[in-house]
């Protein structure tokens, strides 16, 4: 099964209906149609975040979901590049932090 059969599929298990799935992502209907049918590569990883939430998917949805969207647009799974770049921030902060000479806690907003 390829991303856009396992998108409809999910969307339909999850009793969301079409209309109120393309309302809620606010995209058009022939994208959601062309993703579904194979047409078109899986959405961004932006776009792919906001299904997960909308479809309130469990954690193998998850995986599946995200590894399924990563093949088809030759890419890293949406989570996991999620995942480096929050690990990446952190060690950057971290370095910020041991190698300041100021005393004065440092807010980030």
């Amino acid at each position: 099964m390829f991303f856009g059969e396992y998108l409809k599929s999910l969307r339909i298990n999850k009793g969301i209906s079409f209309v109120d799935f393309i309302k809620e992502l606010k995209v058009s209907k022939t994208y959601i149609v062309d993703i579904e049918k194979g047409r078109i590569k899986p959405p961004t990883k932006k776009l792919q975040l906001e299904i997960v939430k909308i479809l309130a998917l469990k954690d193998e949805e998850k995986d599946e979901f995200y590894n399924k969207a990563a093949i088809d647009r030759n890419e890293l799974p949406a989570d996991i590049v999620e995942f480096i770049a929050l690990d990446l921030c952190n060690l950057l902060l971290d370095d910020i932090l041991q190698h300041s000479s100021c005393n004065t806690p440092l807010l980030l907003i």
